[in-house]
Formats: C-alpha cells, structure tokens, sequence
C-alpha cells in the first residue's frame, strides 16, 4: 500500500469521526434547546397562572405625569425612540405601587382617546386595522403632552404637524409592564376592568379619504 492511499485513508477516517462528532453534537444541541424551550413554556405558564388581579386602583397624579411627559419629550427633543429611553430610566426608580398607578392612569387615557377619529388616523397613518395600532398611536399621542393629546380628541389633524419619526412599536404601557416585572419577576397585576368601545361615530373604510382628507393625503 503505497503513501497516498495511506494518507487518504486517514483523511477518510478523520472526515468520518468529524462528521459523526458533528451529528452528536448537533443532535445533542437541537434536544438541549428543545429542553429549554420547554422549560421557558412550563415557567411562562406558571407566570400566567400566577398573576394576581389588582387591588391598588388609585390613578398616579396626573399633573405629575404630564410633567414627566414634558421633561422627558423636551430632554429628547420630540423623539419617541429616545423619549421612550429617558421615560425608561426615569420610572425604573419608581416603587412597583407607582408603576401600577401610573397604568391606571394610562389605561384611563387610553379609554378617553379610543374613538373611532383615532381609529381612523391609525388606520390610514399604519395601514392596518389591527387595535394594537390604536393602543400605539394613543401612546405617541401622550408623548407629545397633555395639550396635543387633550385636542386629538377633538381634532384628529392636529398630530399631522407632529414629527412621527423613530415611532417604536412599543406603548407606554407597555414599557410599565416590562418595568414590573424586572422589579417583581412577576407580571403587573391584571386590572378588572370593562372592555374598550369605540367613541364617536362609526365609519366604513371606504370613507376613510373623504372623511379624514387631511390625514388621508399626509399619510396615505
């Protein structure tokens, strides 16, 4: 047996041990994240199970937060991505009963700014129907302060003038969850309230140009 088959012989060898070493290892790593993908779900079901309802109903201030709004939009020069940031820091010093009444407040504006005017600039400005772009745009809307938010709700043009750029998809709300649980490791405890109805009049999609032609020809 001359040289060459020799050396390839090993070469053969050694590609196979590598290839069957691949395979275990491989095999070994998909059952190890299998396992913990299971775990994640056991413990996020527990998280579920677990969560308390909500016995602390009082509303945070809302002189103080609109104050905090107005620093924090100031601080970021009007935009949301850094706003959110800045809000971030300054509520992860807040006791976990602050948190929760300041979710009580927004839940309360988020009731008061959901009419079916915001619908429709959600509608148009995203493209979507889905309600979760309601809920987004009702909190860009309390980033910019209690006077464009107040006047929204009469006046859905009004956030036409208003810089919409580095919109993150991530309300208010739920930068206050995300906060309570990185204090609690627990979810923020679930409010017992009535479920959201549309404010004002209804409309039809296909009225959407005509009835908000302002919007329609900014963002459509």
């Amino acid at each position: 047996m001359d040289t060459m088959t020799i050396v390839f012989i090993i070469w053969g060898v050694m590609l196979s041990v590598w290839i069957t070493r691949r395979f275990i290892y491989n095999r070994e790593q998909k059952e190890a994240l299998a396992t913990q993908e299971d775990l994640r779900k056991k413990e996020f079901k527990a998280v579920i199970q677990n969560r308390e309802y909500r016995e602390n109903t009082k509303c945070y201030d809302e002189n103080e937060f609109w104050m905090l709004i107005d620093d924090t939009k100031k601080r970021s020069k009007g935009n949301y991505k850094n706003q959110m940031g800045l809000l971030r820091d300054k509520l992860s010093k807040f006791s976990t009963d602050e948190l929760i009444e300041i979710d009580n407040l927004l839940i309360a504006l988020n009731r008061k700014a959901f009419t079916w005017d915001l619908y429709a600039a959600s509608n148009i400005i995203y493209k979507d129907q889905s309600i979760d772009y309601l809920f987004l745009l009702i909190s860009w809307i309390i980033s910019r302060g209690e006077f464009i938010f107040n006047n929204s709700l009469v006046n859905p043009n009004i956030i036409i003038n208003q810089d919409m750029i580095d919109m993150r998809p991530m309300t208010i709300s739920d930068l206050i969850s995300e906060l309570y649980t990185i204090k609690t490791q627990k979810l923020i405890p679930e409010p017992e309230i009535p479920d959201f109805i549309l404010i004002g009049d209804k409309w039809d999609s296909r009225e959407l140009p005509n009835r908000y032609g302002e919007l329609w020809q900014k963002y459509a």
